[in-house]
Order: structure tokens, then sequence, then C-alpha cells
């Protein structure tokens, strides 16, 4: 079992500023030989608030995300007794997974502010992993490695929760169009939709992409 103990997170978001990991990651292997193993390893990353300004001055945003994945990977080692390199190559399955967004600002009516959140949809993608742990005893290693993820997420919807105009709840003045919004790869530009039903927006990319830093220990024999 791998667990880690600290994690540095530089990353290459574009929608997000440097975001960081959960600090816990635990990793469930299986060494078939002292050169060759699986895991399955189970994490987080969670992408900061990134504000922004939009057209005018007294328009801002913020948004943040966080994914929670699934990560099998084969784990190739050199196979050392006391220090040891290794390498893990995995694929990365999105489990849990959100964007949350607010916008505020003023208009005709006055100061307003909404909330919303993107769902659906499951990202994959790839993560590489290149170490070196230390035998502590019998049943305890000290590793460090460089992690390099890539995986984006695309969400399939994305639904108004709040909106406030000079502080006072609206929400329920909204129609379900204005709150409701499918995100789909084509959009027809003639297509007459209901303020009954959904709305239809092309789908956007997050990426949580990123470069990580990991200390932690492993724990070896526990069955």
């Amino acid at each position: 079992m791998r667990i880690l103990l600290f994690h540095s997170f530089a990353s290459d978001l574009r929608s997000f500023a440097p975001g960081k990991a959960v600090p816990v990651t635990i990793g469930l292997g299986l060494k078939i030989t002292d050169y060759f193993g699986l895991e399955l390893g189970f994490d987080g990353i969670l992408g900061l608030n990134t504000k922004t300004s939009g057209n005018s001055a007294d328009i801002v945003t913020k948004t943040s995300g966080y994914l929670a994945q699934i990560v099998p990977s084969i784990v190739i080692s050199s196979g050392f007794a006391k220090v040891n390199t290794y390498m893990r190559l995995g694929y990365s399955i999105g489990l849990n997974q959100s964007i949350s967004y607010m916008e505020s600002g003023k208009n005709s009516t006055g100061f307003y502010e909404y909330r919303g959140i993107f769902e659906g949809g499951t990202p994959i993608g790839f993560m590489i992993a290149c170490g070196v742990n230390f035998k502590v005893s019998k049943f305890i290693r000290i590793f460090t490695e460089v992690i390099g993820n890539g995986i984006n997420y695309k969400p399939k919807s994305f639904n108004v929760t709040e909106y406030n105009i000079n502080g006072s709840d609206h929400l329920q003045d909204l129609t379900t169009k204005q709150k409701e919004i499918s995100l789909v790869n084509n959009v027809n530009p003639n297509e007459a939709l209901p303020d009954s039903g959904m709305d239809k927006k092309l789908r956007q990319t997050f990426p949580f992409s990123n470069i990580q830093l990991s200390i932690g220990i492993q724990v070896y024999n526990l069955f």
C-alpha cells in the first residue's frame, strides 16, 4: 500500500490557478515479481478559485473545480533491495467531479450575482510517475516521485443554483431555459427552444492536467 504524506502541486491548468491535490493519496498494489507489479490508486485534484474580469470592469467571475479519480497502473521496478527506482504508467478515470462557477456585476436592475455547477460526463486521461524508494524496514519504504497527469473534463450540463439581485433571491424568476443548460457538441442556431425546456450551448473543456512532487510511505506484506 502506498500512502502520500506530502504533496506539492505545479499545475498547467488554463482554467484554474495553480491548484493542490488532497493531502492523502492511497494506492493498493500487487507485486508480481521484483521488477513488475500492478497498482490501483485513488486520489483527488482540487483547482483553486480563478478570478477574472469580463468585458466590463463591473463583471467578475470565479471558477473552481474538484476531480476524484481512480488510476489503475502497471509498475516497472529496478528490483534493488535498499534503494529502488521505479516507473508507474496508468489510466486515469474520473469518479466524482464538478466545476463551480460564480459571476457578479452590475446591470440595469442593480447588483446581481449568480452561481452554478457544471456536471455530468466522465473524464479520462493518463498518468506517468517516476520515483525512488528507500528501505526502512522489512515492511516499510519511504518514497519520493514526480507525477504527470494528463486529464480533461468536458461536463454535459450547467445548472444555476443561486441568483440574487441587490441581495434578494430571484432564482424563481428565471425560466427553466435560463437555469438549466445542456452542453452539446453541436448547436443549431436556427433551433427554437421553449422557455420550459433546457437551453443548449457548446461543451467546453476544463483541463486538470498537472505535474506533482510527492513524498510518502509504502507498506509491504499487508496480507
